[in-house]
Formats: C-alpha cells, structure tokens, sequence
C-alpha cells in the first residue's frame, strides 16, 4: 500500500494519509537549490499540510522525494 522513492542515499515510503511538514524535503519550502529535479519541475510541489488523498499522491511524493535526494 506504499508508494517508494530512493536512491542511494535514502528511501522514503508514502502511503494514502501521509502528511507533508514542515521541512520535508518533497514539500515547497524543502527543495534543495540545484537540485536537477527542483530546476525542471513543472509540477507544483506540495505545500506544509498536504495530504495524500490517493494512490496517484503517493506516486507524486515518492517521485519527488527520489528527485530531491537522488
């Protein structure tokens, strides 16, 4: 029922009802600057408080997280 994203340096799991906080690294405010994923992103990244609603949202968190810490 988890959705996962990694690389090399860490593994994240997100699942429906999973909520973004403050300093997430998969929320607005916790990209890294130069990070290749940050820098390309059409998407919108989710706000402090998101919750995942679906298994669509875990996907996108998941994806975002493996983007950020790749």
């Amino acid at each position: 029922g988890k959705w996962y994203g990694w690389s090399h340096r860490a593994i994240g799991g997100f699942e429906v009802g999973y909520v973004v906080k403050q300093g997430s690294i998969v929320s607005s405010n916790g990209w890294i600057e130069g990070c290749p994923e940050y820098e390309k992103s059409e998407k919108k990244k989710p706000d402090i408080g998101f919750v995942a609603q679906n298994k669509d949202d875990c996907r996108y968190l998941a994806e975002r997280f493996a983007g950020a810490v790749g």
